[in-house]
């Protein structure tokens, strides 16, 4: 796995509840904003942005209609 597909963890998590409710954790209480993570680590984050969108430009080139893998028009 590479750093800029793992998730970051940080500090910020304080767990004391006396009762079994305050243990269920949902998503939005675990997320914090894209910005804190692009603070946090700017030099990961700044990898990882290109990496997704080099992935994301590789993927929409391939569906492109009207050509093939390699990037010629196709025969037919």
């Amino acid at each position: 796995m590479r750093t800029f597909d793992a998730i970051h963890m940080n500090h910020d998590c304080e767990v004391t509840f006396n009762d079994r409710q305050g243990l269920i954790f949902t998503q939005e209480t675990l997320t914090v904003p894209l910005s804190y993570c692009a603070e946090l680590c700017p030099q990961q984050w700044a990898e990882g942005e290109a990496a997704r969108q080099a992935k994301a430009a590789k993927k929409a080139k391939k569906q492109s209609p009207g050509q093939c893998e390699c990037g010629r028009d196709k025969l037919f």
